[in-house]
C-alpha cells in the first residue's frame, strides 16, 4: 500500500490527515477516537492506532503498513531496510587487502567546498576495515552532473572530520551526469594493492612483482532490487593478485557428493562485478569457485551452504548471509591475497545487499 499526505493543510492538529485506506463511503469512528472520512483518511488520531486495513497510525501522525514501510506527514515513505522510494543509497565495501582504514568523499569534482566523509566520524570512530562492507546511507545525485569520489586513509581526517584534507587518495573516481542514476541502492567498492609492487601476481614466465594494473581503484555498480519469488547472487573478484577470472558453481550435494556443479555465475576479470544470477532459492550444497571458462576449472575455494558459523562470527560487522532465500539479494565478495597465510588472504564471502 502506498501511503501519502492528502491535506497537511493549515489549521489542522499536529495529528492532521494521513490517507489509510480505500474510500470507505462514510465516516468511520474507531474505538480509540479516530476517525476515518470519506476518502479513507484518518483524523485526530491521538492513541497511536487506527487501522481498518492493518495500518498503524502512530500518535506523531505517522503511518506505519503491514509490510513495515512507514509513511510520515509528509508523504514521505521509509522502507524496512531504511530506503526511501525515489531517494538512492550507496555504501562502501573495502576489498583492499593491504590497505588501511578508509573513508570515501563524494562531492563536486575539485571539492570546491567540505563534505561530510562515508562513514563519518560518528558512524565509525576509524574508519571502514579491510573486508568490511559499510551500512546504506544517502547518495547525493541531486543538484550537480558529476560527483567526484575518493578513498582517504581515514588516519588523515582532522578534528573537522569533514572532507576538506588536503591530503592525497588513495583513488579517486568521477562519476558522469549522476543524475542519470536511476537505481535505489549502489555499492562503491575499493579495490586492488596499496602496494601492488610487495605482492606477487603470475606472470607469462611464473611469478613477477605485481603492477598498476593492479593499484588500487574504486568501482561504482547498482546493487539489485529484490524479487519476492527468486534469490539473486552475484560476484565481485576483488583478489588482487589473481590475474585470472573467477566464477561460480553451485554443487547441489556439494563436492563429495555425486551431483555435478552447475555454473551459477559465468567468470569474470579482476575488478569486475558480474551481472546477478536468479534462481528460486539457494539452501544446500555449496557454492564453488573456480577459475577458467565453466566448472571444470581450478577450484579456488568451496563455501558450503549454510554459511559456516566460523566465517561469520570472524565479521562481526558484516551482514554474511547464511543460505540463499527467495526475496534475498547478495553479493559474493571474492577478496584477499592468493596465497597469503595470514587474515589477508583470500577468502569468499557473501553480504546481504537486501535481506
Amino acid at each position: 500500500m502506498l501511503l501519502t499526505c492528502v491535506a497537511c493543510s493549515e489549521g489542522l492538529p499536529a495529528d492532521e490527515v494521513i490517507r489509510a485506506g480505500p474510500d470507505l463511503g462514510g465516516n468511520t469512528r474507531l474505538p480509540d477516537g479516530a476517525i476515518i472520512g470519506p476518502d479513507g483518511e484518518v483524523i485526530h488520531v491521538d492513541g497511536g492506532f487506527g487501522s481498518l486495513d492493518g495500518s498503524m497510525v502512530r500518535s506523531d501522525g505517522s503511518v506505519e503498513d503491514l509490510d513495515g514501510s512507514t509513511a510520515g506527514r509528509d508523504g514521505s515513505i521509509i522502507l524496512p531496510d531504511g530506503a526511501i522510494p525515489d531517494r538512492q543509497l550507496i555504501r562502501f565495501a573495502h576489498m583492499v587487502p593491504d590497505g588501511p582504514f578508509l573513508r570515501l568523499c563524494l562531492g563536486l569534482p575539485g571539492f570546491p567546498t567540505p563534505f561530510p566523509p562515508l562513514p563519518s566520524q560518528e558512524e565509525s570512530t576509524n574508519g571502514v576495515a579491510f573486508r568490511e562492507v559499510a551500512e546504506y546511507r544517502d547518495f547525493p545525485t541531486t543538484g550537480f552532473m558529476d560527483i567526484e569520489i575518493r578513498a582517504f586513509d581515514a588516519a588523515v581526517f582532522g578534528a573537522s572530520g569533514d572532507c576538506s584534507t588536503g591530503a592525497t587518495p588513495l583513488a579517486r573516481l568521477t562519476v558522469r551526469n549522476v543524475s542519470s542514476l536511476d537505481g535505489s541502492h549502489y555499492t562503491i567498492t575499493a579495490i586492488g594493492l596499496a602496494e601492488p609492487n610487495a605482492a606477487s601476481c603470475p606472470g607469462t614466465d611464473g611469478p613477477e612483482p605485481c603492477g598498476s594494473a593492479e593499484g588500487v581503484r574504486l568501482q561504482l555498480v547498482e546493487d539489485s532490487a529484490a524479487d519476492p519469488g527468486n534469490t539473486r547472487v552475484r560476484l565481485v573478484h576483488a583478489v588482487p593478485n589473481l590475474r585470472q577470472s573467477i566464477g561460480v558453481c553451485h554443487d547441489p550435494d556439494g563436492s563429495s557428493g555425486g551431483a555435478a556443479p552447475v555454473q551459477l555465475i559465468a567468470p569474470v576479470g579482476l575488478g569486475t562485478a558480474s551481472s546477478y544470477a536468479s534462481r528460486t532459492s539457494l539452501t544446500s550444497g555449496s557454492l564453488r569457485f573456480f577459475t577458467g571458462a565453466s566448472c571444470s576449472g581450478t577450484q579456488l575455494h568451496e563455501l558450503p551452504i549454510p554459511t559456516p558459523g566460523s566465517l561469520v562470527s570472524s565479521l562481526p560487522t558484516v551482514d554474511v548471509n547464511s543460505t540463499y532465500g527467495a526475496g534475498e539479494v547478495t553479493t559474493l565478495f571474492a577478496a584477499g591475497i592468493r596465497g597469503a597465510i595470514t587474515a589477508r588472504g583470500d577468502a569468499y564471502v557473501p553480504v546481504l545487499d537486501i535481506p
